[in-house]
């Protein structure tokens, strides 16, 4: 994964009506993330990957409830992100270095260390890639059914 972000929110919910089951819909999350969920401190199961969906009956509340996301990121991001480093890094060291050579001094040095733990498999030194969505994209809902 590429890190965690946490979302954690507060809501009011009105009447629960008797004999109603109410499910918690994660939503759509971005490709490649997991999640976990808790409402009012308990662990929901079962809404960690796609549809996302757990009956909540029994825990959700009339009036005040917290519920809290963890999600991971997809670890492409990391490397997508690392890829435009390089690639925008590359670009300023290209061109400081043609400067210095026209003027007749030494080669710029970088520090290059943190490619050290890139992947390079399916990236480019040319062109800058595109972040895929992530994180919460809609959602989370809960329903009466």
């Amino acid at each position: 994964y590429s890190g965690i972000v946490e979302y954690e929110t507060s809501f009011d919910f009105g009447d629960l009506s008797e004999g109603r089951r109410y499910v918690f819909n994660l939503g759509e999350i971005g490709r490649g993330c997991m999640a976990e969920a808790s409402l009012n401190g308990k662990a929901l199961a079962g809404v960690w990957t796609q549809p996302g969906r757990c009956d909540v009956t029994g825990i959700l509340r009339k009036g005040a409830n917290t519920l809290v996301i963890r999600l991971a990121t997809p670890w492409s991001n990391r490397l997508v992100g690392d890829n435009n480093k390089m690639v925008k890094t590359w670009k300023e060291d290209a061109k400081a270095d043609l400067e210095n050579f026209r003027a007749g001094k030494p080669r710029q040095g970088k520090d290059w260390s943190w490619l050290a733990n890139c992947v390079w498999h399916g990236f480019t030194r040319e062109k800058e890639q595109k972040l895929r969505p992530s994180g919460l994209i809609e959602g989370p809902f809960i329903t009466q059914e």
